[in-house]
């Protein structure tokens, strides 16, 4: 599976099982929002040292290792619950 799959059927839990399309178009957005902030971690700092090699791949070493620590955590089903948007219980 892909990270993005993982991360639309894992963490965005926003109406789940249903079939309205406004409703998947919803978890959709959710998974873009996802992907995006956790790239900007580290495009960020990657703008601020662009001239140095060695901080460059120290940042990509640290972005794949990030990577396959979530993207394992989230085939095993043990999420960090931080991670997870549910809607929240009214009880």
């Amino acid at each position: 599976m892909h990270l993005h799959q993982l991360i639309y059927r894992r963490l965005a839990r926003v109406a789940v099982g249903s079939k309205a399309p406004e409703d998947r178009r919803h978890r959709n957005n959710l998974v873009v929002l996802y992907i995006c902030v956790g790239a900007l971690f580290f495009v960020i700092p990657a703008l601020f040292v662009w001239k140095s090699t060695s901080w460059l791949v120290t940042l990509s070493i640290f972005f794949w290792i990030v990577y396959l620590w979530l993207y394992l955590r989230l085939v095993r089903w043990s999420t960090p619950a931080w991670m997870v948007s549910a809607p929240r219980r009214m009880d």
